[in-house]
């Protein structure tokens, strides 16, 4: 003989799934509507018509007699019920600030109260007859909450600690086991992730102290530099105009050499290019004439913004700039290096007098 399942709002959306699912796996399904809902004859007619042969009664779920007086007749007509899904609710949704006390109670009576009214209708039975299920549909927001669900949250948190209070007092010595078993696997794991979040919260903590004492760190650096700038700003203006622009000088002279250094460095990298070509016969020449032609492109952009000379001629030309210094400056690095006991080899490369090569 077929099990009887109850499904409460059992029309439309989720309620409608659960009884399909369970006409689907031999029960004889039975549903619940509100005593006002014109649609119900409509709908319990649209679906017998696809052969799910469902029974619907009208219930107010969310008052006790209603609920008592249904589950009387079902039992008279159909058989007693031995599943129960609680799955009937709504929804007020809004803010804490304006919802009214009847808002908050017209979704405790129908989403909490309505699975003490059931259960209280079918427990006794399933307990004497040692067979029976229980599935009341909750929501996570019962458990992490929602904004503008005050109302609906508590409601379906009553109905976590409802149901696990009500499984320690029924539920036979095996399952009596395993839900306690669950239940502390699940405290476990809360308490490892509480554990988790604590721990994560204080190395954000700490973090955020580091960054802190770097961040006034900076700001005490910067307050020091600030006043630093302000005294070479003071002397500066305290110093003749041609001491100033012999300051400049040097501080550009100091960028050109920068620069110059680092072109200089490229060239490392332009030998291993032109050997990578020999090895392989890979061509690089337009990667490096690209290279060559942005550094040139640059220079000529400075000189041009600037209306800078090709050539120094000046008296106040330092004798390093000037023409042939170039020149006379490699013949005295000659003159050390000879000294020093390095070489040149034929291929331009500095080798030690005893041949040991220095490398390109």
């Amino acid at each position: 003989m077929a099990r009887v399942a109850l499904v409460t709002g059992g029309m439309g959306g989720l309620g409608e799934s659960i009884c399909i699912k369970l006409a689907a796996l031999g029960y004889k399904v039975v549903t619940t509507h509100s005593p006002g809902n014109t649609t119900a004859a409509e709908w319990l007619q649209t679906m017998n018509n696809m052969g799910y042969g469902f029974k619907a009664y009208p219930c107010d779920v969310a008052d006790f007699d209603s609920c008592k007086a249904c589950v009387e007749t079902i039992t008279h007509d159909i058989g007693p019920v031995d599943v129960l899904v609680n799955n009937a609710g709504i929804t007020r949704d809004m803010t804490f600030k304006r919802m009214t006390k009847a808002d908050w109670d017209a979704v405790i009576h129908t989403n909490l109260d309505s699975v003490f009214n059931m259960t209280k209708q079918v427990m006794d039975g399933m307990v004497e007859r040692k067979w029976g299920r229980v599935i009341n549909v909750s929501s996570l927001n019962g458990i992490k909450g929602a904004f503008g669900q005050t109302n609906y949250a508590a409601a379906k948190a009553g109905m976590h600690g409802f149901t696990k209070s009500l499984a320690l007092e029924v539920a036979k010595s095996g399952d009596k086991d395993s839900f306690l078993e669950l239940a502390e696997d699940l405290i476990a794991k809360h308490a490892k992730e509480k554990e988790s979040l604590t721990q994560r919260a204080e190395e954000a903590e700490a973090n955020l102290e580091a960054r802190s004492r770097v961040l006034e760190d900076k700001n005490s650096k910067i307050d020091q530099l600030t006043e630093e700038v302000a005294k070479v700003k003071k002397r500066v203006k305290a110093m003749p105009p041609a001491d100033v622009g012999e300051e400049i000088r040097k501080e550009v002279t100091t960028l050109a050499a920068q620069a110059e250094v680092g072109i200089r460095a490229m060239r490392a990298g332009l030998q291993a290019l032109a050997d990578h070509t020999e090895a392989h016969g890979i061509d690089h020449g337009d990667f490096t004439a690209g290279l060559i032609c942005q550094l040139e492109l640059t220079l000529r952009q400075l000189r041009g913004e600037f209306d800078v000379k090709t050539a120094p001629d000046g008296d106040d030309t330092p004798e390093w700039m000037r023409p042939g210094a170039s020149e006379a400056a490699a013949a005295r690095v000659a003159a050390d290096m000879a000294a020093a006991g390095w070489k040149r080899d034929a291929e331009g490369r500095m080798v030690r007098a005893d041949a040991e090569t220095l490398g390109a």
